[in-house]
């Protein structure tokens, strides 16, 4: 593996300068391939310059090394470096801060140089630019990229950011990257090397780009005078805990390696409890089932469970909100974020468990957990009238089985009847159809034939007819109990291009703007007649403007699929309306961090546990059976109780026994007039 050989680039008046540490190194820098680590910050270095006369600077370079640059306090160092990278970090990618200070105290040429594996250095000059701004870290146009140890440092439009451990060697105060760390900056781990005493252990590490970085540690050096001390600087091992009420510093003795072996065992689990503390939740009491308030005012859901055990096992409290600060959800207005999510975007709260699905939007500004549910948006249509109720004794059958059911008997009357011929009691054709049609009626003929012809004959259409009718009664009985409706809107593609506009409540959920955006011709359609009803303090915040216009038959509710199902069901107008089968915008729901909290990692454990042990869904039926026992008693006063046939269901029978009354006594008057004339002749 090739060997990296660091040249220090500085940038003044606008072009680049290369600059050797020493002259003596000069040469070899010629002859290796070096690699240019060159960053956005400029990569910078102070040079102690001899001075000539009144301070006057002649332009060479001191190479010696000072007192604590001494050749013991660097080969410690290189042994330190060389025994985490066996030990803690094995395997993991490095990035290196380096404080520009650091140069007058440790060789960082010499101390990267034998690095045989993966990093990305950034040095911190921590002056600003000659116009005043400070700029992002970017890739330089010198990197080597063909070079195996070297990695670019990209800014969010290269869509490369740090990953691994980032290692900042310090030097007294922290420098700036770690107290104003770019924004795209996402580290999850990162190790303090100290090389100055004291270490200020302290003051480094409440820095803000650790107290937004999960797994920290700082390793602290110290002389050892003693003749007894098996090593001559001793490192010691702290960490923080920021919610800790009294020992925030937390010493883990001196570095050695057998006695941090492994990963877990120099990076500490900083949050194992949050002792005590009070988190702050941006919520909306009018989510069901996942935030809502029971009718004693307290709060509960799904999200509120969920965050009851991780508090329990976290040992944490949290308050809650009735709205977000401006009564809205969650968008983007003007360039910030309003609503809900704006309370957590600006740091005003920790978090919010409300109905927030991942979008690409909202990752961009905020951390987000492990998925707990999937749900969509969904359409509720009015049901349209049913069809007249005396045509329930054709429903059963559609109309080809009705067709296929006449043909059969009419062939079997016929087959009989020529059976018939060749036997000793001829009937005629009438008599046939009689007898095949009494076995539709579930009747037997008084007397069997004596011809086994016959016999077999009608032991087969007896059969047939058996599960003829036993499939018409019990399609019957559904039928006479549950109404017979129109084709109804099943898919997405179907209500764009029918009649009925879209109704939303127009409380700041990205949906309505989706809709208008998107370049799918049927969502495209559907946001391009989408009414908004204003938000309200009522009961379900204004939801109820929507209810009146899908009941008059013209609009389709478009809301989350589980709010909108209870929010018919607790109105008592489930039953007068439908769902549409497709949904729309299907994602994860999780719950949503400000950008950069350092210990969203605990709840995506405790969510991922939660979900694997089925409890999420088990809180979400039991949420969802609690509210409507709660308010269906209320709105409609309790269970339904069955409902018994009433006329309106069997108009069919007796309208078909009036039509054979009426046909059985056009008949009589036919017989008594043709009698009356034979009578008379």
């Amino acid at each position: 593996m090739l060997r990296t050989t660091l040249v220090w680039v500085s940038v003044a008046c606008g072009s680049l300068v290369v600059q050797p540490r020493c002259p003596s190194m000069y040469s070899r820098l010629l002859t290796d391939q070096a690699v240019i680590a060159a960053t956005t910050t400029t990569l910078h270095v102070q040079e102690t310059r001899n001075s000539v006369g009144g301070g006057h600077n002649d332009g060479s370079v001191d190479c010696h090394l000072n007192l604590e640059s001494s050749t013991i306090f660097q080969n410690s160092l290189v042994t330190l470096l060389q025994e985490l990278l066996e030990g803690p970090l094995t395997g993991r990618t490095l990035s290196f801060l380096v404080d520009d200070k650091v140069e007058d105290r440790v060789n960082i040429n010499l101390l990267l140089a034998e690095l045989l594996t993966p990093y990305v250095l950034i040095v911190s000059h921590g002056k600003r630019a000659a116009n005043g701004s400070r700029g992002d870290l970017s890739e330089s146009q010198h990197s080597h990229d063909h070079h195996p140890h070297f990695h670019h440092i990209l800014s969010p439009k290269g869509e490369r950011p740090l990953a691994g451990v980032m290692m900042v060697v310090v030097s007294g105060k922290p420098p700036r990257e770690m107290v104003s760390p770019p924004g795209w900056w996402s580290l999850s781990t990162v190790l303090l090397l100290g090389v100055s005493w004291p270490c200020h252990a302290s003051s480094l590490l409440q820095a803000p780009l650790l107290q937004q970085t999960p797994a920290v540690a700082l390793l602290c050096p110290k002389y050892c005078h003693h003749n007894t001390c098996r090593v001559p600087v001793i490192y010691t091992v702290y960490t923080w805990r920021p919610f800790h009420p009294e020992s925030k510093l937390v010493s883990h003795g001196p570095w050695r390696a057998d006695r941090f072996p492994v990963w877990s065992s120099l990076f500490q689990d900083r949050f194992a409890s949050l002792y005590g503390a009070t988190l702050h939740v941006s919520s909306d009491e009018v989510d069901m089932p996942y935030v809502f308030r029971n009718p004693d005012g307290t709060f509960d859901g799904v999200g509120k469970r969920m965050t009851d055990t991780i508090g329990w096992w976290l040992n944490f409290n949290y308050t809650m909100t009735r709205r977000g600060s401006d009564k809205k959800w969650g968008e983007v207005v003007n360039g910030s974020w309003v609503g809900m999510l704006g309370d957590v975007w600006r740091g005003e709260k920790n978090l919010t468990f409300n109905y927030f699905a991942i979008t690409e939007e909202r990752a961009k500004d905020f951390d987000y957990s492990v998925p707990y549910y999937n749900e969509g948006y969904g359409f509720i249509i009015a049901t349209p009238p049913a069809l007249p109720p005396w045509r329930n004794l054709v429903h059963p059958f559609t109309g080809r089985l009705w067709a296929l059911v006449g043909g059969v008997l009419l062939l079997v009357a016929l087959g009989y009847y020529a059976l018939t011929l060749t036997s000793s009691h001829h009937r005629s054709l009438f008599q046939c159809l009689i007898i095949i049609f009494q076995c539709l009626m579930s009747q037997m003929a008084a007397r069997a034939p004596r011809e086994w012809s016959l016999r077999v004959f009608l032991a087969g259409w007896w059969l047939t007819s058996y599960i003829l009718v036993l499939s018409y009664t019990c399609n019957l009985i559904a039928v006479l109990t549950v109404p017979v409706f129109p084709s109804k809107i099943r898919t997405i593609q179907d209500l764009a291009h029918s009649s009925y506009r879209c109704c939303m409540l127009d409380y700041g959920e990205f949906v309505a703007e989706a809709l208008v955006r998107s370049t799918h011709p049927a969502l495209a359609a559907l946001g391009a007649k989408l009414d908004m009803v204003p938000s309200q303090e009522t009961e379900f915040a204004g939801e109820e403007g929507c209810v009146k216009l899908v009941l008059r038959g013209a609009h389709a509710h478009l809301e989350s699929s589980s709010y909108l199902k209870l929010l018919y069901d607790i109105t008592g107008h489930s039953d007068e309306v439908y769902f549409v089968k497709e949904q729309i915008y299907e994602a994860n729901l999780a719950v949503f961090f400000r950008k950069n909290t350092p210990w969203k990692y605990k709840f995506d454990w405790g969510i991922q546990s939660l979900v694997e042990a089925g409890l999420v869904q088990k809180w979400y039926d039991d949420v969802v059976d609690q509210l409507k026992r709660t308010h269906i008693k209320w709105y409609a006063g309790g269970e339904s109780p069955s409902k018994p046939l009433s006329l309106a269901h069997l108009q069919g029978p007796f309208l078909c026994y009036l039509v054979g009354s009426v046909a059985g006594l056009g008949m009589f008057l036919l017989e008594h007039v043709r009698h009356t004339r034979f009578t008379h002749t």
